[in-house]
């Protein structure tokens, strides 16, 4: 069973469906453009379908009555920005998703692909689904037991301006 058939959203009438067009405008240009493994490949549509099941959150959900993400995104073009990923690692503890997509290591996988906490509680994740139909850009970062940096490592992760990216990150760290 995939992380994807282990929930599945109830769709109710506070739901809308309907607004997930608006953001799932460029999807067949996004990963037709950008290459991926099967299991990324796997991720992004199981995200697109369940996303496009749920719509974007509004303020009739309690944990979006503060925020009117449908009014604010209601003029997306469709356009997912390049994601300008820079750091400094003096220690090789960083990598990114964009040079290691094909090589992940299993546990990476495993956390990409799990099911949202608190999926059966909320059941209104719809923004992780999002994220996840447009996995792409983002570093991740694997720290072993007992490692003793010599440096702190920086991260700088910018989009364009006014326009729509999903960076993500992920950290491992070892004991001690």
């Amino acid at each position: 069973m995939t992380a994807a058939q282990a929930i599945q959203f109830p769709i109710k009438s506070r739901h809308k469906p309907e607004t997930s067009d608006v953001m799932l405008r460029g999807f067949e240009a996004f990963v037709s453009g950008n290459d991926a493994p099967e299991w990324a490949q796997g991720l992004r549509g199981t995200g697109a379908e369940r996303f496009a099941a749920q719509g974007l959150p509004f303020p009739v959900l309690e944990r979006w009555k503060y925020t009117n993400i449908p009014a604010v995104v209601k003029n997306f073009d469709g356009h997912l920005s390049d994601t300008k990923v820079s750091y400094t690692d003096p220690d090789n503890v960083v990598r990114r998703f964009a040079d290691t997509m094909n090589e992940s290591p299993q546990w990476l996988i495993d956390i990409l692909t799990m099911t949202p906490p608190n999926a059966e509680k909320y059941s209104d994740m719809a923004l992780w689904d999002l994220a996840n139909a447009y996995f792409r850009d983002g570093l991740y970062i694997d720290v072993p037991d007992g490692f003793k940096g010599t440096a702190p490592v920086e991260i700088l992760i910018e989009g364009q301006d006014g326009e729509f990216f999903v960076p993500r990150t992920v950290f491992r760290l070892g004991r001690g």
